[in-house]
């Protein structure tokens, strides 16, 4: 089974981003196949730097081919990625910036979308 994920919580906000990286490497130890985990609004707090979940997701999605996408605005507010006149970004390896279309298309590709947050 196909099944993206939606991160909304930032690391240091609760359990939620702790709770979609334990799903998704549960998940993918049963066999399912994990496309994309997008990360919106604090969630893209993620990738950051340092996140204390950062190398975390990196691990998971390099033994997966799992995309790591992050809203880019909701990232560009919040100071992950750089500012236009400010050339200072925080992105941690791995993660990628990428607009909204990006989640449309997880939930046509995937059997399910799962929101943690």
């Amino acid at each position: 089974m196909k099944i993206s994920l939606v991160v909304l919580q930032s690391p240091d906000n609760g359990q939620s981003s702790l709770r979609a990286l334990k799903f998704a490497n549960t998940a993918l130890q049963q066999g399912h196949e994990i496309p994309r985990v997008f990360f919106y609004g604090d969630g893209t707090l993620n990738g950051h730097c340092n996140s204390p979940l950062a190398a975390l997701w990196q691990e998971a999605a390099a033994n997966s081919k799992t995309e790591l996408i992050l809203c880019s605005t909701s990232a560009e507010k919040r100071g992950v990625l750089p500012q236009k006149g400010n050339e200072s970004g925080t992105l941690a390896p791995g993660f990628e910036p990428s607009g909204l279309g990006q989640l449309l298309d997880a939930s046509l590709q995937s059997d399910r979308l799962i929101t943690f947050g």
